[in-house]
């Protein structure tokens, strides 16, 4: 790119800054892109006579008597070029004007590049400073003693603090931990001595009215072997809220699920738990004493193990569907009891549900219908003798 152009006449130079790509018609690229490549200087006396880069489309198309491009190095690196044209004489650049130019170009070299560290240093300093300013995290710098003297809104203000408490010296890290966190203070002191950091720790502050507030808490020294010690802070108030809420909300659940059991138990029916994913997880002791089975073989292989053949895929199918759709299940199958004989049950399941909806598990209560059953059957064989009667009559 080329980032200045300066152009004499008489005794004015006119100064243009810019930032203008390199091409054929803003300056000899060719000749320009050799300099860059060699880090070597470059000087046509008579531009006008075949050189290296007379077939260059800039030279082809402009009288430039003498040229000189300069490379603008420092420590091996090149900076910048120096490109320079004569239109009015030819062999402008001689051995003396060259040494000038040459020295003027080492110390171009070193502006250009401290300008460029300083530039580099402002926009890093912008972005610190953008960072802290923004107070998405909390942010102090403290000396070696632990006295805070500088620090952001957002640190101050989990800590309780304002600005005058910071400007007062009355910040500091003895009065902002409690004594249950003096010795892991201790610990990551002396990991920060040793490593020049302290990896993210969990820790809880006092604030200025005495109510602890935890946090993470991260620190770095400012540069190595400094006095400057900068710490980084995110209030995990709301956090640990939540996780105290989720703790709660699973102890009630379970409370719930506990209680949901002891009440299953009580009742003259079977019971079995199903997670949502379908497997059997429960097996109520009234369904084992009743399939004969052991606790751990009904448990392992749920009802399936005694249902009726011919009720399995029908049983099944429901269940499937109602763990995709959440919708209950009611059904009349048949189940094995101990001494080999089928029974006749009401099958009933429908979702337990968390707060949120969320299924998270099962119940199927199996109530024994055999005697209805029976009664319905008697009462259709009484139906179908009597046919023959009613249709005799009737007639």
């Amino acid at each position: 790119m080329i980032l200045a152009e300066a152009k004499a006449i008489g005794d004015k130079a006119e100064v243009v800054l810019g930032n203008k790509p390199i091409t054929g018609m803003t300056c000899p690229a060719s000749l320009v892109r050799y300099v860059i490549r060699t880090h070597e200087r470059v000087i046509v006396d008579d531009a006008s006579r075949p050189n290296l880069f007379s077939d260059d489309d800039y030279l082809r198309g402009r009288q430039a008597k003498s040229i000189l491009c300069l490379p603008l190095i420092k420590q091996g690196r090149l900076t910048g070029l120096l490109y320079l044209e004569n239109t009015l004489t030819s062999h402008a650049f001689t051995p003396d004007r060259i040494a000038v130019l040459e020295l003027l170009a080492a110390q171009a070299a070193i502006s250009l590049e401290n300008t460029r560290l300083y530039t580099d240093l402002q926009e890093r300093e912008a972005k610190i400073r953008g960072l802290v300013d923004a107070n998405i995290i909390g942010i102090f710098v403290a000396d070696p003693e632990g006295r805070v003297f500088e620090a952001n809104n957002a640190f101050l203000r989990i800590v309780g603090y304002d600005r005058e408490d910071l400007v007062s010296g009355r910040l500091h890290r003895t009065g902002l931990t409690s004594p249950e966190w003096r010795e892991r203070d201790e610990r990551a002191l002396a990991e920060l001595s040793s490593t020049g950091s302290i990896q993210p720790f969990e820790k809880e502050y006092l604030r200025k009215d005495g109510t602890p507030v935890p946090v993470l808490i991260g620190v770095a020294q400012l540069k190595e072997g400094g006095e400057e010690r900068v710490g980084f802070v995110l209030d995990l108030t709301e956090r640990k809220r939540s996780e105290v809420a989720l703790r709660e909300s699973e102890g009630a659940l379970r409370r719930r699920e506990k209680e949901l059991r002891d009440l299953l138990e009580t009742i003259p029916a079977m019971t079995v738990r199903v997670l949502p994913d379908g497997t059997d997880v429960f097996i109520g002791k009234r369904f084992v004493e009743y399939s004969g089975l052991s606790a751990d073989k009904a448990r392992r292989s749920g009802w399936k193990a005694t249902a009726h053949p011919d009720d399995v895929d029908e049983h099944v199918s429901m269940w499937r569907s109602s763990l995709v759709s959440g919708e209950p299940i009611e059904i009349e199958t048949r189940f094995r009891s101990a001494d080999g004989e089928y029974r006749w049950f009401l099958a009933r399941a429908a979702p337990l549900r968390d707060d949120q909806g969320n299924i998270l598990n099962w119940y199927e209560v199996l109530m024994d219908i055999e005697d209805r059953k029976r009664a319905e059957m008697a009462l259709r064989s009484s139906e179908e003798a009597l046919k023959p009667i009613w249709l005799k009559r009737s007639n």
